[in-house]
Parts: structure tokens; sequence; C-alpha cells
């Protein structure tokens, strides 16, 4: 597995570790507790998921400058600890797909689609009818969602906003 931003990458080295390196070549290992079977990355966060637990991690990313001041404050913080990441939050969600757009964890089941912010509050659901078929797949692009369905349905939902809207 593996996701990435314009400065930002994630790519999955075993079972429970995840690679991230910045365009400046910083990096750090995050080891979950769980088997990942899918992840994404902002420029903010590491989601990663089992398909039944969902682990957020916080990225922080730290100037050549702010470590120097650092330094001279504490002896701890030491130069190659330019890139840190931090366990935030886990939470259950079953799914087959996960994105994150800002703050909001969209998580693709095989029912229905589900988005959650980073502590896990369920903030909207997406049925699916009977007649649309249920969720196979997703995509997030720039600020829109296409999810396609089963029966050969396609919608496509704006995720700028706060709550999902239905855009065409």
């Amino acid at each position: 597995m593996s996701s990435h931003t314009r400065d930002l990458w994630a790519v999955q080295r075993a079972a429970k570790q995840v690679l991230i390196e910045t365009s400046s070549q910083q990096t750090a290992i995050a080891t979950s507790d769980i088997c990942i079977t899918n992840l994404c990355i902002t420029d903010m966060n590491l989601i990663v998921t089992n398909g039944k637990s969902v682990m957020v991690y916080k990225i922080q990313k730290t100037s050549q400058d702010s470590i120097d001041q650092g330094l001279k404050a504490t002896s701890e913080i030491t130069l190659n600890d330019n890139l840190t990441v931090r366990f935030s939050s886990s939470f259950n969600c079953e799914n087959v797909q996960i994105f994150i757009y800002d703050q909001n964890i969209i998580c693709v089941g095989q029912n229905d689609v589900t988005v959650m912010s980073l502590n896990g509050v369920k903030l909207q659901e997406l049925i699916f009818t009977d007649h649309e078929g249920k969720p196979i797949g997703a995509d997030l692009s720039s600020k829109f969602l296409t999810i396609f369905t089963l029966n050969g349905y396609i919608k496509i939902y704006d995720v700028s906003r706060h709550e999902l809207k239905l855009h065409i």
C-alpha cells in the first residue's frame, strides 16, 4: 500500500509498518497494532485500517530552525528528529476503502459510505437504494468523491462542504 501528497508520501514496509518520507528526505516509521490493508495520508495525518479498525496518526514536520532553537532550550531534541508521527486515536468502522479529506475520514463499506471525524464520531452516512445497488468502489480527486455501485450508478459528491453533497 502507498499514498502521497505533494511533499509527503507513505509506503507500507511490513504488515504493521509504514515508512513516511518528505520531499526534503525527512523520514519516520509508524508502527501499528493492526495488520494494515489500506492507508491514506495528508500533510497532517496518516490513517491506516485493517478493514475493521481505523487508526489515526498525527504527522508533525519541524524545520531545522525550530530544532536548533529546541536544542538551546532542552537537550532531548536531536537533529535526526525532524519528522514525528504520533498515535492520535482509533475507532471501529467496517470498510473496504478509506479516504481522508481535511478533517474527515470517508469509509467505504460493503453496504454504505460513512463519513467520520478524526476521533471516530459518525458525521454522515450515505445510504444506497436497492435500485442503485451496493457501493463497490470509490475515488477521491481534489474535492470530489466518486462512488460507483453494483448496478452501474456513478454518484459524485462534493466533500469540501461540512456534509457531503451530491454534485450531479
